[in-house]
């Protein structure tokens, strides 16, 4: 299957505004290493709208990590389809976003007519925004698409241009790019965000856990390096090991994946999603990612973490220095796909060693 039909099946992963808001479950417990099969029953199958999200994320990695001409390419690509089905099932779908993704899947690896592949996003893209012209989530997939087009299939007459010079999707504002990123989608068409919902947060500390060298294609090799921060408003108390026994006056924690380029251990770089960089290159991990947001019946737990509203982070950039042991730290998330809700911020200072586990 060609770059484009890969393309058009993540754009619209990311535009999936007709979510339907779920209570996630609270989540109790040490951090999550990351190596769980996903959330739901001993089968793997979502049993709620926060393990179908968890488990999209995770299906949504993997599958635009394989090329068409993998010979797993059908069974990643069944477990995509199976993670949406679920999701349109537990979560809600009804606008019909789901389902134009789920119709466009085509799992046998059998290469499309690019333009065609074009075309077919392109018209999935302005169904789902016709109706809710006043989502701009919507309105920057369809933009993308139309602009994919293009890429394609050409403008001769310019009408497609014309589409999108129509589109008002400026209900939203870009901040500055992080090392020279924006957080962008696949086909590098930045991510209008909506940052009012984190607005009131404040990054007082950044801890680091280091797990190792890892092999993430499972080809027998170690090609990176995995390491997780944590950035947080409260305070993580540790013993005299850097082991972590809770954290006190906080209010969330965003937990960032990061497979720096290299197995020798973590090192300062520019973290973007995987697909937009070269396979050994340093890279932002979705699957291992998370934001844990604290509400008020967690407030006297001595629990690790407790959160009564946890979510999967589905895009994200993360540019980092340092010098002298003093870290700067600038990151964007997509954090809620409804109404492409973000997180971003900026940090200087010590990453603090801690251990989870």
């Amino acid at each position: 299957m060609k770059k484009i039909k890969f393309i058009s099946v993540f754009v619209m992963a990311f535009a999936m505004f007709a979510i339907t808001s779920c209570d996630n479950e609270p989540l109790e417990g040490n951090f999550s290493d990351g190596t769980e099969n996903g959330g739901g029953n001993n089968n793997g199958n979502a049993t709620n709208c926060a393990d179908a999200t968890n488990n999209l994320a995770t299906a949504t990695n993997n599958f635009n990590q394989i090329p068409s001409s993998d010979p797993n390419y059908g069974s990643v690509c069944n477990d995509y389809l199976t993670a949406l089905q679920e999701f349109q099932s537990l979560c809600g779908d009804t606008s019909g976003t789901i389902q134009a993704i789920i119709d466009s899947l085509d799992c046998t690896g059998n290469p499309p007519d690019d333009c065609e592949s074009a075309q077919a996003a392109t018209q999935s893209a302005e169904a789902a925004y016709n109706a809710d012209t006043s989502n701009s989530a919507l309105c920057n997939a369809y933009e993308a698409a139309l602009q994919t087009e293009i890429s394609f299939c050409g403008d001769a007459n310019g009408d497609l241009q014309a589409i999108i010079d129509g589109l008002n999707c400026s209900s939203s504002t870009n901040i500055q790019a992080c090392g020279g990123f924006n957080m962008v989608n696949v086909i590098n068409q930045s991510i209008n965000c909506e940052y009012n919902h984190f607005d009131d947060l404040s990054i007082n500390n950044v801890y680091i856990e280091e797990f190792g060298p890892f092999d993430e294609d499972l080809d027998g090799i170690d090609e990176h390096f995995r390491s997780k921060i944590y950035i947080t408003d409260g305070i993580a108390n540790l013993d005299a090991s850097n082991n972590l026994i809770d954290f006190s006056n906080r209010t969330y924690i965003l937990a960032l994946g990061l497979l720096s380029e290299g197995t020798d251990g973590f090192i300062p770089d520019v973290y973007r999603q995987s697909i937009l960089s070269s396979p050994d290159a340093s890279h932002f991990s979705t699957v291992y990612s998370s934001f844990y947001d604290q509400s008020s019946d967690c407030e006297n737990s001595v629990e690790i973490y407790c959160s009564s509203n946890s979510s999967a982070i589905f895009n994200g950039v993360a540019s980092i220095t340092e010098d002298n042991g003093v870290y700067d730290l600038c990151f964007q998330t997509l954090t809620k796909l409804v109404d492409n809700e973000c997180f971003s911020g900026t940090y200087q200072g010590e990453f603090i060693q801690i251990i989870t586990e």
